[in-house]
């Protein structure tokens, strides 16, 4: 049997690619809220689909309805669930699916669902809402697997006996009766979903949108601001959704493609930027009470270790993290200072860092001379206005020192001259002097 994602369903993977589109999908309960009723006047239950696409806790949705019975009756973790027309939005940070009032349901209840494919034609008891089609056999095989996938103790579904928490009416969805009780198993599925709890640590340079990390990097910054925290941490890995910090000591503006090291005119902004330059440092936002453990404790240059960190897009479409409060414990802090660097992975971030400080020299050298025009020079191509200025500048300097010079030697020219030096080869000698005669001799 095959463990593709049913036909006319889309990846849960590919989901952010759906943006504003309706799409259908199919997938595990990995988390369920308890129905609530809104500000207006609808009932909403929020829960998380994964499916063989997906290693983490999946796409959240959000069903809305009039009333709660009207709701996908979901009992708990373990459920798979079918919903066609669903809309994929982005709010608050994250991509979710929402409910419309086209959108239909279909439940597969955990108990319900067997271990093994059975060797008759397969049916599968199912509940679904009004004016949703039954389930395929690709549908209810893949159920099947997603089922099948997991750790089955940690299904709560098993262990839940719906009742409703607002009121309970008349309902229109249908228990399929019709479908008799799946007999014993007969056959084992042959190729399970590899639903495994997967290892979430990632390099900077490998994070993708939408997702759940552990992080290990070094703190280049650390910004509190009003109860949170701003973190800037490195790994000296680049990814291009990152934002570009540039080298506050270029002296030309130079656009081109490929600067991993950032070597383009800064900003006022970049001044005080330590570095490392270009895509590499991830900008990751603290909630309480990671944001209280990291004001108190974190300090600039230590190694952290992240914990379930979520990617995402940031108002101007950069990437960045944000760790926010544990709905399963409140109190729980996943913010670790490392301070043994004997970890592979610190001395990863060390390694590179080595690396990157010296190509950031060698490197540092060959911009000022590009900057500077020289490369222009070198391949023959004509000097730029910059280069052009700086040469009329310097020609202006030694014009003046010129002309300085000059003048200079006109003023030793000028100087008084001594009778003797005035005198010409033509000129009269000087009348003498009359001699002074001695009185007393006559």
């Amino acid at each position: 049997m095959s463990s593709s994602t049913p036909q006319d369903c889309v990846a849960l993977s590919s989901i952010p690619k759906y943006l504003n589109s309706l799409v259908n999908v199919m997938g595990l309960v990995t988390d369920v809220m308890p129905a609530t009723r809104t500000k207006g006047r609808d009932c909403m239950i929020s829960f998380r689909l994964a499916d063989s696409t997906v290693y983490d806790d999946g796409v959240k949705i959000r069903f809305f309805r009039e009333r709660e019975d009207q709701l996908p009756r979901i009992q708990g973790t373990g459920d798979v669930v079918i919903l066609h027309k669903v809309k994929i939005s982005y709010f608050s940070g994250m991509t979710i699916g929402l409910s419309n009032k086209n959108t239909n349901w279909m439940v597969f209840r955990a108990m319900s669902i067997p271990e093994s494919l059975p060797s008759h034609p397969l049916q599968l008891e199912h509940i679904k809402g009004a004016g949703t089609r039954s389930p395929t056999q690709q549908e209810m095989v893949y159920a099947i697997e997603l089922y099948n996938s997991k750790d089955k103790a940690s299904y709560t579904s098993l262990y839940t006996n719906h009742q409703s928490q607002i009121h309970n009416q008349s309902s229109p969805m249908q228990a399929d009766s019709s479908c008799p009780p799946t007999l014993p198993a007969a056959q084992t599925i042959a190729a399970p979903v590899n639903f495994a709890r997967r290892d979430k640590f990632t390099l900077i340079k490998d994070a993708q949108i939408d997702t759940f990390y552990d992080l290990v990097g070094q703190v280049v910054k650390i910004y509190p601001n009003n109860g949170i925290v701003e973190l800037y941490i490195t790994d000296y890995t680049s990814n291009s959704l990152l934002y570009n910090y540039v080298w506050a000591q270029a002296e030309e503006e130079i656009s081109r493609e490929g600067d991993p090291f950032g070597y383009i005119l800064p900003t006022s902004s970049n001044r005080s930027w330590p570095g490392p330059f270009g895509k590499m440092t991830l900008t990751v936002t603290l909630w309480p009470p990671h944001s209280h453990f990291a004001q108190e404790n974190v300090k600039e240059n230590q190694f952290v270790f992240l914990r379930n960190t979520r990617v995402r897009y940031s108002r101007d479409s950069k990437m960045e993290g944000s760790m926010h409060t544990d709905r399963r414990d409140v109190d729980r802090i996943d913010v670790t200072i490392i301070k043994d660097y004997s970890d592979e992975r610190v001395k990863n971030v060390l390694r590179r860092k080595l690396e990157y400080t010296k190509r950031f020299k060698e490197q540092r050298v060959n911009f000022i001379d590009q900057a500077r025009g020289e490369k222009r020079k070198q391949e023959g191509a004509p000097p730029s206005k910059s280069v052009k200025r700086k040469r009329r500048k310097q020609q202006q300097k030694e014009q003046k020192e010129q002309m300085m010079r000059q003048k200079g030697i006109d003023n030793e020219n000028q100087k008084p001259q001594s009778e003797a030096e005035q005198q010409t080869p033509n000129s009269p000698p000087p009348p003498a002097r009359p001699e002074k005669h001695d009185l007393n001799k006559n």
